[in-house]
């Protein structure tokens, strides 16, 4: 699946939105579309680019994060963050050093 794809899968379900909001909410979306896993997995997302995962983060939204990646879905630097993933989030910017100035989708740092 493309970005193009991938966002084209997600726009129309609300599932960023609800990213915001609560678990459930959450769930009620992505359980009965299983698609929406690969598709958040297929995410590239581009500088400044939401997606339910950074939603989440940035929301502080733990519990939408764990649902997220006990279904499959891989933690990106965001999501490592913000439930303290430390050895993903050194793995990442050790492979990805310019990324530790990396901006998320309110180009906060």
């Amino acid at each position: 699946m493309t970005h193009e794809e991938a966002v084209a899968t997600i726009a129309p379900t609300g599932l960023i939105a609800a990213a915001r909001t609560d678990l459930p909410t959450v769930q009620a979306i992505v359980n009965p579309n299983p698609q929406l896993i690969e598709a958040m997995n297929a995410l590239g997302p581009k500088p400044g680019e939401e997606t339910p995962q950074r939603a989440a983060a940035r929301g502080r939204k733990l519990d939408i994060l764990q649902y997220f990646l006990d279904k499959g879905v891989q933690p990106d630097l965001f999501t490592a963050c913000a439930l303290g993933l430390t050895p993903i989030v050194d793995a990442y910017l050790t492979a990805h050093p310019k990324d530790v100035e990396a901006k998320g989708a309110h180009g906060i740092q």
